[in-house]
């Protein structure tokens, strides 16, 4: 194993997994102690690693697209976008797929932007109708308010006339 995980260029613990996981397939899978791996099994693992490394992670796409682990899994099983690996194993993603789908999302959201400028300048003339409303009654409600001041009211005017009697 030691000398799968320098030719490779990961730890030993790390070819052991692969082994466990069935990514690398030992020459000697019955026996215990010490694996033996043939030379184009290290090599044909070390290519699909290097694969791999040339791809992203359901975390880096999130990270990289700046959304939650969970949306870039909802993407996947909506076939928005697609995995460069087989079903089963950790789910890798290409760039250039990374790239598409940031840009038909962004085309999306100028979409639901235009829509949304598009509703509110339909709605411009109601809006300013309704703040010209609210303006007529507060000047009404103020109008109101000083000519109770100058008018005397009814029980006043009374008292005054009794007064003068």
């Amino acid at each position: 194993m030691k000398e799968v995980a320098y030719y490779v260029g990961i730890s030993e613990q790390a070819v052991w997994h692969a082994s466990k996981k069935g990514r690398l397939h030992r020459s000697n899978p019955g026996s215990g102690r010490g694996a033996l791996f043939e030379l184009d099994e290290v090599e044909r693992f070390k290519t699909v690693r290097a694969q791999g490394l040339n791809a992203l992670s359901t975390k880096e796409v999130a990270h990289y697209l700046g959304l939650s682990h969970v949306a870039v899994w909802q993407a996947l099983k909506s076939g928005r976008l697609h995995r460069c690996n087989a079903e089963g194993e950790r789910a890798l993603f290409k760039l250039d797929e990374v790239e598409r789908f940031k840009a038909a999302r962004e085309q999306t959201k100028k979409g639901q932007k235009a829509q949304r400028v598009e509703r509110s300048l339909r709605l411009r003339p109601l809006v300013e109708a309704r703040e010209q409303l609210e303006l007529a009654r507060h000047l009404v409600h103020r109008l109101e308010q000083l000519l109770s001041r100058f008018q005397p009211n009814e029980r006043e005017s009374g008292e005054s006339l009794s007064m003068n009697q």
